[in-house]
């Protein structure tokens, strides 16, 4: 192989180990719920009607 296929490979393998190890460290932290949580409570209050005194 030539220096330019290692590179390349290297590359490669560090952006899979990347997104690997980010869907974890995200799953591990709940991060994924605390942001479909968050969604939520956004809608919920972009649909509340002001209250008018």
């Amino acid at each position: 192989m030539d220096l330019l296929q290692i590179i390349i490979l290297i590359i490669v393998i560090t952006i899979v180990v990347f997104f690997i190890t980010r869907e974890f460290w995200c799953w591990y932290w709940k991060i994924n719920e605390i942001r479909d949580l968050l969604k939520s409570i956004e809608q919920k209050l972009r649909n509340k009607k002001p209250e008018k005194k």
